[in-house]
């Protein structure tokens, strides 16, 4: 395969130059030191690229463009394999659709792969295109987590928010909120949850990997963002409880507002039952009711239903019915 037909499948191919910069190199060039390859992925090239420019065993290579993975860390010997998730450059497949990241690392190169463009992979190119970047391989990948993680502060927060409004839309009086909107929330979160709890074991697995280029501040480092990724877990576990909350809550209110409607039902009913049975007894059409020839029958039957409602009335709020 030559350069041409494999840059479809490179975003981009550079070597860092220890200063905190990085410089780009020619695709046909063998992964050696110092070198950092982003690929797609998708591609239908990056398999090839991948067998003919690597010395990467079939097992790394399919770990690398698998299409779906959750995070996990794998090791072997000095090399490892970490698979992370993060927030994309476009939001509308929802916070929980967090788009997977993978990394192949020695301590020297790094071949890593993802489907979507990734927010903190943007942050850590400008970082190296203002010579602000990481210097070694190994600070390049602490860096990109750190980012990653960076990148999931203000969705978490504004997720939060949002949970803090609709509590307080289901809480004040007057206001309501539809259990669709709490139920789209709670699938946010428990998506979210779903791999950013595995993120977290990955995290802190990855800061006591048994190799030997990380060295005792890149382990603390590393540590420290799996501490930063659990607080993200803590956080969407008290979310998810206010949700909970929040929907029980809303379930009493619609169900007192339910059983006050009743009550008003049943009461109407009470008033109107003996009031049916009287007017049905009058109309029956059989000889010898009482009044038919009477002028003023039919105001006596009106005041009759009047006298029964108002002794219903009375007897209702004297039992406290009302």
């Amino acid at each position: 395969m030559t350069g041409s037909e494999a840059t479809g499948a490179i975003h981009h191919f550079m070597r860092l130059d220890g200063a905190g910069g990085a410089s780009p190199v020619e695709h046909t060039t063998s992964i050696a030191s110092g070198l950092w390859v982003h690929l797609d992925g998708a591609h239908p090239d990056s398999r090839s690229w991948l067998q003919d420019h690597t010395n990467l065993i079939p097992t790394a290579i399919e770990a690398l463009l698998a299409p779906e993975t959750r995070p996990r860390l794998a090791t072997r010997g000095a090399n490892l394999l970490l698979t992370l998730r993060g927030i994309g450059l476009d939001n509308s497949h929802g916070l929980e659709d967090m788009i997977s990241l993978r990394i192949w690392c020695d301590g020297t190169r790094m071949i890593s792969t993802r489907l979507r463009s990734l927010k903190s992979t943007q942050d850590v190119r400008e970082a190296l295109k203002e010579g602000e970047g990481p210097t070694s391989i190994s600070q390049l990948l602490i860096l990109w987590v750190e980012h990653m993680l960076k990148r999931m502060e203000a969705p978490l927060q504004h997720l939060e928010e949002s949970i803090i409004d609709m509590e307080d839309r289901v809480l004040e009086a007057g206001e309501q909120t539809s259990h669709a909107d709490l139920s789209q929330l709670r699938r946010q979160i428990l998506g979210l949850r779903r791999f950013l709890g595995p993120q977290r074991e990955a995290l802190l697995a990855l800061a006591g990997a048994k190799v030997d280029w990380l060295d005792d501040l890149a382990r603390a480092q590393l540590r420290e963002s799996g501490e930063r990724q659990s607080r993200h877990v803590d956080l969407l576990d008290h979310m998810y409880s206010r949700i909970a909350v929040a929907q029980e809550e809303l379930r009493n209110t619609l169900s007192n507002q339910m059983n006050q409607r009743m009550y008003v039902m049943s009461i109407a009913a009470a008033l109107f039952l003996p009031l049916s049975f009287f007017t049905g007894l009058m109309g029956i059409n059989v000889g010898g009711m009482p009044g038919i020839d009477y002028a003023h029958a039919f105001w006596i039957v009106v005041g009759l239903c009047g006298i029964a409602i108002s002794g219903l009335l009375f007897l209702f709020r004297k039992r406290g019915w009302w």
